[in-house]
């Protein structure tokens, strides 16, 4: 690679000697050989990502789909220090979407190369980032309108005081309004259970399905991404690997068994995380707790703000039985016929309700201090390894 990523340089992938090439069988290399791309013609700009697999970079490439013109990408990276078995999971990935196709809810391949040093699998650009740092920032907007005309309420000294902190408090919920679309956040489910639908329907099951492996493209078309994890057909999977606690279904979690049917459950666990706007699922739960936890029958809590028909549909992806959870076009469907009815997901009302009680606690109490605990979020990639 050519430049030096702390300088923030282009860097290029280069044409490397043999002897730093990884094995790899030509069992393997076959399928995917027609994917290959000259890797004169993909170019890094910036990392956007990284993981225990490597790193993920902004860049662009000549030549894709036999356009002569550059094409913005991703290119997913395989660290050099991987493992045989490391190796084999990346070269998975790779075969398993090429079999995808072409879906507009799903992130489309453009190509690898694997001749070279890093190996690396390019992808279409998604330019908005990921879903929970998208819902995130709406729930920091809806706050931080709040403050502000919070602050200008507190200033608020004329004769009509009470006349301007009402106007001002029509103002809020205005802005709270444009900011917080009810039936954007209702495309974003229906748009995952359409992608969904498609991975289900090519027998894959994606073990990892969350907000975080959710891009945004261009007009806020969502994109089902990162299929590291992924396999086809239904499996048992060994001790040992890392997985999303918790997104897993009871079954993943007591016996590591994984279809369809638990990405049903993962996917409920995504409506949770859209309707309020990107918390950490089972905040109050420890992940040691959690087996038990759900085991008891105990599920995610309906919010307030989350309405009675996206619950019902949260909670049959939660049943105990995964033959009882409905499937992805079923899903769908019933998110479409919701969708054409007008029903809405979220109450944008209580959220209004819910930014204005956090103002006002954080006025009263005057921040953190120094010594106080950190209000910090929790990690939202809760990976833990599987025991033996």
């Amino acid at each position: 690679m050519l430049g030096d990523e702390g300088n923030g340089k282009e860097m290029n992938l280069i044409y490397v000697s043999e002897d730093n090439i990884y094995e790899i069988p030509e069992c393997i290399l076959e399928p995917i050989s027609r994917y290959e791309l000259p890797p004169d013609s993909v170019r890094f700009h910036k990392m956007i990502g990284k993981g225990a697999f490597g790193r993920v970079y902004a860049g662009e490439a000549h030549g894709i789909n036999g356009n002569p013109k550059v094409t913005a990408v991703a290119i997913k990276t395989l660290k050099e220090t991987a493992n045989e078995e490391e190796l084999s999971d990346f070269l998975r990935e790779i075969d398993l979407m090429k079999d995808l196709g072409i879906h507009e809810n799903v992130i489309n391949m453009y190509g690898c190369c694997t001749k070279c040093r890093p190996v690396c699998l390019v992808l279409e650009y998604a330019p908005g980032g990921n879903l929970l740092n998208y819902l995130r920032a709406l729930k920091k907007k809806c706050k931080d309108i709040v403050a502000a005309q919070s602050h200008e309420v507190t200033n608020s000294t004329n004769d009509h005081a009470e006349d301007s902190n009402a106007e001002i408090s029509n103002r809020i919920k205005e802005e709270i309004r444009a900011a917080l679309d009810s039936k954007e956040l209702e495309s974003f489910s229906y748009q995952i259970a359409a992608g969904m639908k498609h991975i289900s329907d090519h027998g894959i099951v994606h073990r990892d399905l969350a907000a975080r492996n959710i891009l945004l493209g261009k007009d806020k078309i969502l994109k089902i991404s990162d299929f590291g994890l992924s396999r086809e057909g239904a499996y048992v999977q060994k001790p040992g690997g890392r997985v999303p606690y918790r997104w897993l279904a009871i079954e993943a979690i007591q016996e590591r068994s994984y279809s369809i049917a638990s990405d049903v459950w993962a996917f409920g666990v995504v409506l949770w995380e859209i309707c309020t706007l990107g918390e950490i699922p089972y905040p109050e739960v420890p992940v040691g707790e959690l087996r038990n936890f759900l085991l008891n029958g105990k599920r995610l809590e309906k919010v307030e703000n989350c309405t009675d028909d996206i619950y019902n549909i949260m909670s049959s992806c939660w049943s105990q039985l995964p033959e009882n959870r409905p499937t992805f076009e079923e899903l769908h469907d019933k998110l479409l016929e919701l969708r054409n009815k007008g029903k809405i997901y979220v109450n944008v009302d209580t959220l209004m309700k819910q930014s204005l009680e956090t103002e006002g606690r954080r006025n009263s109490d005057e921040t953190c201090g120094e010594n106080s605990t950190s209000c910090e979020e929790g990690s939202d990639d809760e990976l833990i390894s599987v025991a033996s």
